[in-house]
């Protein structure tokens, strides 16, 4: 089942059925469902854009979670079933919308580039060090990976050597 069947079905009843649809090792909730295991699990409900569907309201959890999951939604008074080795149906539980977290633009690829000494320009440690400066005040460090950051800073060592060397 696709994220469009798995809203277009569940919008059909009424948002009484809900499903859950296995993508990787994650189950991904869409919609109404997203919201019910926000308000069950407390888990985030982000906006995301996609080709086909433009944003889609979704969340989800690793599988390894989902007895844990059906047991809350049993414990709310509700129902799940499994449907087939990559989809769940479940119901009976609070749909009311929560917040949604806005998805954030991704990282950039790669650390800002060092801008090119000019010509006639020194390497004296007061610009170095005003550049390196600036480099890490422009970084997003919130939105790098753990290896986008291993590379900035390795970049920094590289441009602080290089002037040791001068």
């Amino acid at each position: 089942m696709t994220e469009k069947e798995i809203i277009e079905r569940q919008e059909r009843s009424g948002n009484e059925e809900l499903y859950l649809i296995l993508v990787g090792s994650f189950l991904h909730a869409y919609g109404a469902g997203a919201f019910a295991l926000a308000r069950l699990m407390g888990y985030r409900v982000m906006r995301k854009k996609r080709k086909v569907l433009g944003e889609v309201l979704t969340t989800g959890f690793p599988m390894a979670q989902i007895d844990r999951v059906a047991r809350r939604i049993s414990e709310a008074g509700g129902h799940a079933e499994q449907l087939d080795n990559k989809t769940w149906r479940f119901g009976g539980v609070d749909t009311t919308p929560v917040e949604v977290v806005e998805k954030e633009d991704p990282p950039p690829k790669d650390p800002p580039p060092t801008p090119p000494v000019e010509e006639g320009e020194s390497l004296r440690a007061g610009n170095v060090a005003e550049r390196v400066t600036e480099r890490v005040r422009s970084f997003n460090l919130a939105q790098a990976t753990p290896l986008e950051a291993m590379m900035f800073l390795a970049s920094l060592k590289e441009q602080l050597k290089n002037r040791e060397s001068q």
